[in-house]
């Protein structure tokens, strides 16, 4: 075998260990309350090697049979600062995989944020992706929820 054949599976094996290790981190529990729709929120700040400035994480979701756990949700985060990304597209998007896949909430957002400066306030740059379980919707849940 070539080396550039085994090259695309060695990349695969890396991505697939490091989803692993991130997705270990994620710790749940059961939703106490999963009679009832109701939205839970929860914020980080994430450093990652070589960026400027810190980005903001805002997770938001509603959940189905499982909760996640505040605790779970800094050591998640500290598993994914770990790891090389390539941007905030990228971290956000793996985050929401990482996430709808053990949480399996009815809906999820995840909204990364980087400023400018403390002095300024304002948003260098954004980043928001959402995910809904098929044919799950609240219009009067989601309606309520502030700008993100």
């Amino acid at each position: 075998m070539s080396a550039q054949a085994a090259d695309p599976a060695q990349r695969f094996a890396a991505r697939f260990a490091a989803t692993q290790a991130r997705r270990a981190a994620i710790r749940t529990r059961p939703n106490p309350h999963s009679a009832n729709e109701y939205l839970i929120g929860l914020e980080g700040m994430l450093s990652l090697p070589g960026s400027a400035a810190p980005l903001r994480v805002k997770l938001r979701f509603v959940p189905d049979r499982l909760v996640l756990e505040s605790a779970g949700f800094a050591a998640y985060l500290a598993a994914v600062a770990a790891q090389p990304w390539t941007g905030a597209e990228d971290l956000a998007t793996a985050m929401l995989e990482d996430l709808s896949n053990e949480l399996v909430a009815k809906w999820t957002q995840i909204a990364l944020r980087t400023r400018r400066g403390p002095e300024s306030g304002r948003d260098d740059h954004t980043v928001l992706v959402e995910e809904r379980q098929p044919r799950w919707d609240n219009p009067s849940l989601l309606a309520r929820l502030d700008e993100v």
